[in-house]
């Protein structure tokens, strides 16, 4: 293969906010975007902008987006940054974006993890409370769904019908996956369709891309909207919470042809279909080009066009977490190999309009960034392996190269003077997995009946709701004693409520007692003010 050549274009950052150009037509809006904030100056945004080109779901490789990309710092301590990142869409139909979190690691050097990675758990998990809450962890958390049933709704009035404007699409129209759907009508306003953590980002000129969080792995979006739900980022909201009007606006880029709300779904970072999943009582299908299809309930079909009643979204099927792996088959052991005596030598090039490589502990997006490598940098490749596939300067590829040092860099960004590995396969470094633990032989004994339950306490324990530290605001009722369980109400500084029996739950505010309501629902004793610490009522059986 000849050597490959190529140009890098140096941009710099403009000191004062450049106006996004509007153009309208006669039939709808479109818009050309452009860098809205100068950069820091600590590095940040490159890193950001790096990781965020390296995601293929994103679709950022492009340098006109990476160029574009906002990013936006929602919360900041120290060496900890929490914040979201928005793709602008030049003239299709919306933006696609993404939380990171990122923590300094040097001067300028900053490891960043995107939504939906085992990377943005880990890293969530020791972020301080400062920059994300204890709570606000469980939510993005949260394993990945199924899709069976996703316990959404549609995004207005349960019992109300609007208008499927556009069918199944992808954010951009054309692309894949097919995550989208428009809605218009009613009473145009847009409404939370389960409960979740609301966020804001690429936020001008009164208007937002609208994302929420819920507890059960999903994610959505609402684009194009106005006069939107003024609540700090990360508010914890119940289904039904007003999230803003449909509209025709553009604040990141896009196009619209009348009023309506562009809705999304998400799994983390990485837009999934909507075809086969039911949202608001209605099953989605796909047609045979974007826009088109359908929505079925009970062998009625409502295609493009045609109002959808909400029917609410219920509760979401538990997710009960991987299956566990066969047991696997006894393999003769492999000779190490060891390190290639004479290691490959090559040259660092990252992406126009980026400045560095991340380099992982292991070759795929989800494992750690233990460094970065900045162009024109001499690396030494060990051996090769197959990964999770890149968008690279010479196309997509699968190939990762193990460096001297123990990391792992995509083969897309590193000059080698060939596509095909320069060195030996990777193998003998990891352990054979452990079989699975032999069942008991022994059946267990018939189990005892459970005792009656006892009658429930004619005279149950009161106690007063304080909200902490901000009393204005209400407190979450639960369907369990966790904060990742279902809204099922909230309560106000003040009311009266009558406690049944306590257990053990989350952690709130240096607590983990929990107490039941007599109307079911569950609440941490860190908002009950009952004159004492302890339990005032027996355990819950």
């Amino acid at each position: 293969m000849t050597l490959r050549r190529y140009v890098f274009a140096r941009r710099g950052y403009l000191a004062i906010a450049t106006l996004a150009t509007c153009t309208a037509t006669a039939i709808g809006w479109t818009i050309a975007v452009g860098p809205v904030h100068a950069a820091p100056g600590d590095g940040l945004d490159d890193a950001v902008k790096i990781t965020v080109a390296e995601e293929p779901a994103l679709e950022a490789n492009a340098p006109e987006k990476k160029d574009g990309m906002v990013v936006d710092r929602l919360r900041s301590d120290g060496d900890w940054v929490f914040g979201g990142a928005t793709v602008p869409s030049p003239e299709e139909d919306s933006p696609k974006s993404t939380l990171y979190v990122a923590k300094r690691q040097g001067n300028r050097d900053w490891q960043v993890a995107l939504q939906g990675t085992d990377e943005f758990r880990g890293l969530t998990e020791q972020a301080p409370e400062s920059v994300v809450s204890r709570e606000e962890k469980a939510t993005l958390a949260a394993p990945t769904p199924r899709a069976d049933r996703s316990g959404l709704g549609l995004p207005w009035k349960q019992g109300e019908s609007w208008f499927m404007g556009g069918g199944p699409h992808g954010i951009s129209g054309n692309s894949r996956p097919f995550n989208s759907i428009d809605f218009n009508g009613g009473d145009e306003r847009v409404l939370a369709p389960a409960a979740g953590r609301v966020y804001k980002t690429c936020v001008r000129n009164g208007s937002a891309e609208v994302k929420i969080v819920h507890p059960n792995g999903y994610t959505t979006s609402y684009y194009h909207m106005t006069n939107l739900i003024n609540v700090k980022d990360g508010t914890e909201i119940a289904a039904g919470t007003y999230l803003g009007h449909t509209g025709v606006q553009l604040p990141c880029g896009g196009s619209a042809s009348g009023p309506h709300v562009h809705m999304s779904l998400y799994q983390g970072s990485k837009p999934v279909p909507v075809n086969g999943v039911n949202i608001g009582g209605w099953t989605f299908h796909e047609g045979g080009g974007p826009y088109g299809g359908f929505a079925e309930r009970n062998g009625q079909r409502v295609g493009p066009g045609g109002r959808l009643t909400n029917f609410g979204g219920g509760d979401a099927i538990p997710n009960p977490g991987p299956k566990p792996d066969p047991t696997p088959k006894p393999e003769p052991p492999k000779p190490n190999p060891g390190p290639n005596p004479s290691p490959v030598n090559g040259t660092i090039r990252p992406q126009s309009g980026t400045r560095g490589v991340n380099l992982r502990s292991e070759p795929n997006l989800r494992a750690k960034v233990v460094s970065v490598a900045r162009d024109g940098d001499k690396v030494n490749i060990v051996c090769t392996a197959r990964g999770d596939r890149l968008n690279g300067n010479w196309g997509q590829t699968t190939l990762w190269n193990k460096l001297d040092n123990g990391s792992w860099v995509s083969d897309g960004f590193v000059d080698t003077g060939s596509n095909d590995p320069v060195a030996p396969a990777c193998g003998g470094d990891k352990p054979d997995p452990k079989p699975d633990p032999k069942p008991d032989p022994k059946p267990n004994p018939d189990p005892k009946p459970n005792p009656p339950a006892p009658k429930p306490d004619p005279n149950p324990a009161r106690g007063t709701v304080r909200p902490n530290p901000d009393r204005s605001r209400p407190v979450n009722l639960r369907s369990e004693p966790s904060v990742r369980s279902r809204i099922v109400g909230t309560a106000r500084d003040g009311d009266t409520v009558n406690i049944v029996c306590t257990a053990r739950g989350d952690r709130l505010n240096g607590t983990t007692l929990w107490n039941k309501l007599d109307n079911g629902s569950w609440v941490s004793d860190a908002f009950v003010d009952t004159g004492r610490d302890d339990a005032v009522a027996p355990e819950c059986e």
